[in-house]
């Protein structure tokens, strides 16, 4: 039998898209709280999903608790295998971050130095370095703890 596309299948992935037997790996446990982490940290909350981090230590560790225990083999984000990083980062072997493993991770960490801009319908948006942390298991989708300023969203400056 010979392997290729699957067009009866009704999802990528079924598993990830509802769980009605209980069988994925990414079950809701304790809410993470993200404000108090944060703040704990020296932190603040700006808007939606974005937060000002007084440093790259501070925003690294409070990542670090968001996404909380990510096994006791967590997979490593190298800089050359992030396909979103900068032509210089081919060469490079630093750690830019860590998650549960897996092809959809419950939870992780990801440095993202170089920032990133895009524009929308609703105007301009710029997200200049910060720290995405996500934990699907304490019900935190994705965050963004910044330690660079200049945030836009929406053509608003923050």
């Amino acid at each position: 039998m010979l392997g290729g596309n699957n067009n009866y299948q009704y999802t990528q992935n079924p598993i990830d898209w509802m769980d009605p037997l209980g069988l994925s790996a990414c079950k809701l446990n304790k809410k993470v709280n993200v404000d108090a982490i944060v703040k704990k940290y020296g932190g603040k909350h700006i808007t939606s999903d974005y937060y000002e981090m007084p440093s790259h230590k501070a925003a690294k560790q409070a990542a670090s608790e968001i996404a909380g225990n990510l096994s006791s083999a967590p997979k490593t984000t190298r800089r050359q295998d992030y396909r979103g990083g900068p032509r210089t980062w081919s060469n490079s072997n630093g750690v830019i971050g860590k998650n549960s493993g897996g092809d959809n991770p419950c939870s992780g960490w990801r440095d993202d130095s170089p920032g990133h801009s895009f524009n929308d319908k609703n105007g301009k948006t710029e997200i200049p370095s910060h720290l995405n942390a996500w934990n699907k298991l304490g019900g935190v989708e994705n965050v963004h703890l910044l330690y660079k300023k200049g945030l836009i969203v929406n053509g608003k400056k923050y």
